[in-house]
Parts: C-alpha cells; sequence; structure tokens
C-alpha cells in the first residue's frame, strides 16, 4: 500500500518535525495492515479445509447453530444436505492417497459448483455437509440430485437430506 501526504499548491514543503510524525503515523499504518493479512490467513487456516478448500468442520458447527437459531426464532426453514465420497478407501488403495485426496477436490469443487451460493463444508474424511437456509426438504432433495448428476466421470456420492421443521 501506498500513504500519500501533500500540501496544498504553493504551501511550504513539510519541515522535519512534521515528517517525522507523517514517518510514524505511515509505520503504524503498515504494522496495521500487516496484523491484519495475519488475523486472515490465521482465520482461513481455523476455517477452511486444506485439502478442499471448503469451509471445515469447524466453519461447520458454526454456521449450522446459527442456521438452526434462526430457523427456531424467525420460523425459516432449513434443510442440509451431507454428502459421501463412495469407495473413497479402495481409490486410497488402488491408486494411493494423492487418488484419493484427488477425488475428495473433485467433489469439493462439483459441489461448490452445483450449489453455488450455499457454503459447502468438509466434515472430515470423505463427508461434506451444505446447510441451506430458506429451503424447503423438497428443494432440498431437487439440489441433491443436482449433485448426483454433477459428479466428475469415475466418482459417485451418497447423498441424504434432513429438515428443520419446527
Amino acid at each position: 500500500g501506498e500513504l500519500l501526504a501533500t500540501r496544498a499548491p504553493g504551501a511550504p514543503p513539510f519541515r522535519d518535525r512534521e515528517l517525522r510524525l507523517l514517518q510514524t503515523i505511515a509505520a503504524q499504518v503498515a504494522a496495521a495492515a500487516a496484523r491484519m493479512r495475519v488475523f486472515s490467513q490465521m482465520a482461513e487456516l481455523a476455517f477452511r479445509d486444506p485439502l478442499t478448500s471448503v469451509g471445515n468442520r469447524r466453519a461447520f458447527d458454526e454456521r449450522i447453530e446459527l442456521a438452526v437459531a434462526e430457523a427456531a426464532t424467525e420460523g425459516r426453514m432449513l434443510a442440509v444436505i451431507l454428502c459421501d465420497l463412495d469407495n473413497l478407501r479402495e481409490l486410497n488403495e488402488s491408486g494411493g492417497h494423492h487418488a484419493g485426496d484427488g477425488a475428495l477436490r473433485a467433489v469439493g469443487a462439483a459441489l461448490v459448483e452445483t450449489l453455488d451460493p450455499h457454503p459447502v463444508f468438509r466434515l472430515g474424511g470423505d463427508e461434506f455437509a451444505v446447510p441451506l437456509l430458506d429451503c424447503t426438504l423438497e428443494d432440498a432433495h431437487a439440489l441433491g440430485s443436482r449433485v448426483l448428476e454433477a459428479m466428475p466421470e469415475g466418482l459417485t456420492i451418497s447423498c441424504g437430506v434432513a429438515a428443520f421443521i419446527r
């Protein structure tokens, strides 16, 4: 970033004391910006699954807690799609863990693309979840069917749908 200090045309140049003050302010702003970058990276590490780049279990737990509270207090509909990559163990055994990791990344990407703008979370292992606030059980079922059709060649998943009914 850049911090620009200027004076009106024709005004005298900054004095040494003013320049030192501006340099001190610029250093403080730079330090604050660096801290913001570190905090942002920490939040990314805390709430994002490093393999698939979708939200992780911690992020899901926070999101679902808020969604259930909103559904209960505001009478909003809430459904959740739960998905499980089929045959991950076999993929890992036949092609190595890099094959299983590739499959998990592909499933995560397909879920994100198919269910946008809904957030996708990897709960762990081969399990994914997608909370759908303001979505009926029927609409969630239809989205789950779209997900099944969107899987990359050679990969299959099993999906279930649950709904919060008040």
